[in-house]
């Protein structure tokens, strides 16, 4: 959670939480570190067997660059839309 001075920060001179929590290095590291524990936990990892991981990796790090406001649109479909054959498929 961000401390009241930094968002005051973001809020007077308009930068994004994403620099203020360290840019496009920390996402890069989040989403290796996300998908290194997924992938070794033996409940959730039959969800990536034949996915192509670079791929998915880049979508998740446009993903979270959009949601600390980091860049303008997303041009994803809705979570629940994106994995809602998944979820009916898979469990």
């Amino acid at each position: 959670m961000l401390d009241q001075l930094t968002v005051l920060a973001i809020e007077i001179i308009h930068i994004s939480p994403k620099m203020v929590l360290g840019g496009a290095a920390a996402v890069d590291l989040a989403v290796e570190k996300f998908y290194e524990k997924v992938l070794a936990d033996q409940r959730v990892q039959h969800f990536f067997a034949h996915i192509d991981m670079h791929q998915q990796k880049q979508h998740q790090k446009a993903f979270m660059t959009y949601a600390f406001g980091g860049a303008p649109h997303w041009d994803g479909r809705p979570m629940r839309e994106a994995h809602q054959n998944l979820v009916a498929e898979m469990g």
